[in-house]
C-alpha cells in the first residue's frame, strides 16, 4: 500500500481558463462564479498548510517529446496582457535549489528533463498562480511542463518530487493545473461530442470517491473524445502523495462555457477525515453559532463593523465546512438565506460571520434587513457535511438530506433539508430544479448532504 510523503503538505487541482480572472471575462464571469469562489477558497487552504515551496504542473507550458520541462530563470513572470488585463500579473522566485535536486532525482527514476527558456508564463500556469498569489503566496515556486500524451512516466515524476521534498526537509505544495472536457456544448472550443460529459462525470466521481488509481488508469478513448488536459497533471500531483486520498474534496465543478472546470483538494493536512465531527459532545459547541450570526448582523447594521467573536475556537468550532445562515421572521417567513457548499474560511465560526452578513443584506430575493427588524428575527445555522453523488431519487430523504442538483451547462442549485413545505422527495427535487432553472426531464447529477442544524430558542 502506498503512503503519502509527509513532506507534501498540500496537493490539489485548479482549472486555468483566463475568463475566471477578474477583469478578463466581464459580465460573463458570473456564469463561472462557483469556480472563482472555489479557486479563492482552495488558495487560502494552500496558504494555511504553510508550505515552504510550491510546485505547479501546467499542461500548456512548452513540451518536448520524451521529456518533462522545468522553467528556467531566477524569477517566474507572467501576465494576462494577451487577454486584456496586463495588470493581472505574477512575479515569483524560481526555486533553483529544489530544481537542481529534482533534475538529479528525476534522472534516478529514468525521467529526462529539459530547461524551458525564461519567458512569459503560459495561462495554464498564470491562472492558478494568480489566485494563489492573491491569497498571499510569494515563496519559491517551480513550474513543470508535461511530456507528450501516452509517453507515461507521470508517476515517476510525482515520486521524484516527493523524494526531493523529503530529502530537503521541505513542506511542499503540489498543484495540478488542468481543464476537463473541452466539448460539452455545440459552441465549445473543441467542438461538441455527446459523450464528453461522461468524462467529466467519471473524473469528478473518482476524486470524490478517493479512487486516485482510477484517475491514473483512466479510459484513454474517453480522454481523447473529451479533449481534456487534466488527467496527466493530476496523476503527477496524486503520485506525489502516494495516491493517498483520505483528505480529498471536490470544492466545485461546472461547465458554463462548454469546458469543464473542477477545483479539488487531493491532500490537505487540516482535514482529518477519520475524525467524526457529528459526535454529540463535540457538536454541542456549535450551539453558539446562531448567536454569532445574530451578533454579526447587529454589528454590521448598527455600526458597520465586522464582528470578531471572543470565544474559544477548538474542536467542532475549529473545523472547516460549508455553512448556510437562514433568517426567518418570528411568523416563520423566510427573510434571507445564503451559504457556501465548502468552507472558504479558516473555521465554521468565521464562515458563519461571512454568511450571516450575506444572508441579511445580499439575498437579492429580499430587501436588506433593517436594524428595527432584529428583535423579530430568528437565526439558524446549518453546517454542511461533504456531499455525495447518488444514482437516483430513491436515496433522498428531505428531512435528513439536503440536495444539490446540477446539469452539464453549469446550472446548479442547493436546497437544505427540513424545509416544511418540501416534505416529499418529489417536492424537494422539483423546487431545486426550478431554483437552478433546469426543466423537468432534463438530465442532471444529484448529490445529497447532511447538516448539523443549530437555531436560536424561540420566545415562549
Amino acid at each position: 500500500m502506498s503512503h503519502p510523503a509527509p513532506s507534501i503538505a498540500f496537493s490539489g487541482l485548479m482549472p486555468h481558463p483566463p475568463i475566471i480572472v477578474p477583469g478578463v471575462g466581464g459580465p460573463r464571469q458570473q456564469d463561472a462564479r462557483h469556480t472563482m469562489e472555489a479557486m479563492a477558497a482552495l488558495s487560502k487552504r494552500l496558504l494555511a498548510a504553510a508550505p515552504d515551496s510550491l510546485v505547479l504542473i501546467s499542461p500548456h507550458s512548452p513540451r518536448k517529446r520524451g521529456m518533462f520541462g522545468i522553467w528556467a530563470g531566477k524569477t517566474l513572470r507572467g501576465s494576462l496582457a494577451q487577454f486584456g488585463t496586463p495588470q493581472s500579473a505574477v512575479e515569483l522566485p524560481n526555486d533553483e535549489h529544489f530544481i537542481a535536486r529534482l533534475i538529479n532525482r528525476a534522472d534516478d527514476f529514468g525521467v529526462r528533463t529539459w530547461r524551458i527558456p525564461e519567458d512569459e508564463l503560459d495561462h495554464g500556469a498564470m491562472v492558478p498562480l494568480y489566485y494563489i498569489a492573491e491569497a498571499g503566496w510569494d515563496g519559491p515556486t517551480t513550474i513543470l511542463s508535461l511530456n507528450y500524451p501516452g509517453e507515461n512516466q507521470l508517476e515517476d515524476v510525482g515520486k521524484a518530487i516527493a523524494a526531493v521534498a523529503e530529502e530537503m526537509g521541505r513542506r511542499l505544495a503540489v498543484m495540478a493545473s488542468g481543464d476537463m472536457s473541452h466539448r460539452l456544448k455545440p459552441n465549445a472550443p473543441g467542438g461538441y461530442h455527446p459523450d464528453a460529459q461522461q468524462f467529466d462525470d467519471r473524473f469528478v466521481k473518482l476524486v470524490r470517491q478517493g479512487d486516485f488509481y482510477g484517475v491514473r488508469d483512466f479510459d484513454v478513448e474517453l480522454q481523447d473524445l473529451a479533449g481534456e488536459d487534466v488527467v496527466d497533471s493530476s496523476v503527477i500531483a496524486m503520485a506525489a502523495i502516494g495516491y493517498d486520498a483520505k483528505a480529498r474534496e471536490v470544492l466545485s465543478y461546472e461547465g458554463p462555457f462548454g469546458v469543464g472546470y473542477c477545483v479539488a483538494a487531493f491532500r490537505e493536512p487540516s482535514v482529518d477525515p477519520e475524525k467524526e465531527t457529528t459526535d454529540a459532545d463535540s457538536k454541542q459547541s456549535g450551539q453558539i453559532l446562531p448567536t454569532v450570526a445574530r451578533r454579526t448582523v447587529e454589528a454590521y447594521l448598527k455600526r458597520r463593523e465586522r464582528y470578531h467573536p471572543e470565544i474559544e475556537i477548538g474542536g467542532y468550532l475549529a473545523s472547516r465546512a460549508g455553512v448556510f445562515v437562514t433568517i426567518h421572521t418570528m411568523d416563520g417567513d423566510l427573510r434571507g438565506c445564503i451559504g457556501s457548499l465548502v468552507g472558504e474560511q479558516e473555521n465554521v465560526v468565521l464562515e458563519t460571520v461571512e454568511r450571516a452578513i450575506s444572508a441579511a443584506v445580499h439575498d437579492h430575493r429580499f430587501p436588506p434587513v433593517e436594524v428595527g427588524e432584529l428583535p423579530n428575527l430568528h437565526f439558524e445555522v446549518s453546517v454542511l457535511h461533504p456531499p455525495e453523488v447518488v444514482q437516483g431519487t430513491a436515496a433522498l430523504d428531505p428531512e435528513r438530506f439536503g440536495v444539490i442538483i446540477r446539469d452539464g451547462h453549469g446550472r446548479r442549485a442547493v436546497m437544505l433539508p427540513g424545509i416544511e413545505s418540501l416534505d416529499t422527495v418529489e417536492k424537494q427535487v422539483s423546487a431545486t430544479r426550478r431554483k437552478a432553472g433546469i426543466p423537468p426531464g432534463e438530465s442532471v447529477q444529484i448529490e445529497r448532504f447532511e447538516v448539523d442544524k443549530f437555531e436560536e430558542e424561540r420566545p415562549a
